[in-house]
């Protein structure tokens, strides 16, 4: 019984020598709680993800690429990549590779409301999403946006980009 109570106050000892940053890393040190609020680690976050938003990042369409998520009964489930093309305000003939994954939802009929699996319902849908792939951190895209339209994610992504770099 007393070797239990001598294995309980051995990671006791570690909680107090070492301070855990909800930055993510490990500070050998005795901080305050204060020292790890979250202002300090957003502006730490922020220091170390600064990024070079100029108006070539923001406006090269080859920096984006989207997600069309289809979710409808009956279709055939999988994956593809193409690259579609249209308009985007004064600009014709914008290309953009987009990621297509489909999802068969008949599955989820059996005790599910009707109404569900009508046009634009819970299992009969699209997502689609754009971001762009320069501007990330830790593999995460700092700009995404999502709508109804291809055109109108990307033209929302692009959107953000710029008034991102605006700041």
């Amino acid at each position: 019984m007393s070797r239990s109570l001598a294995l309980l106050l051995i990671p006791t000892t570690f909680v107090t020598l070492f301070g855990f940053s909800n930055c993510g890393t490990y500070e050998p040190s005795l901080l305050a709680i204060t020292d790890l609020s979250s202002q300090t680690c957003t502006a730490q976050t922020r220091q170390k993800i600064a990024v070079d938003f100029s108006l070539s990042i923001c406006e090269d369409i080859s920096n984006f690429e989207c997600e069309r998520r289809i979710f409808r009964p009956g279709i055939s489930s999988g994956q593809s990549k193409e690259v579609e093309c249209f308009s985007i305000g004064r600009k014709s003939d914008v290309c953009v590779d987009v990621a297509e994954n489909r999802f068969d939802t008949e599955a989820a009929r059996q005790g599910s409301d009707p109404q569900s699996f009508e046009e634009g319902g819970e299992y009969n849908h699209e997502e689609i999403q754009c971001w762009n792939t320069q501007i990330q951190w830790q593999s995460i895209s700092l700009i995404q946006a999502e709508a109804n339209t291809l055109s109108e994610a990307l033209s929302s992504a692009i959107e953000r980009c710029n008034a991102r770099g605006a700041q």
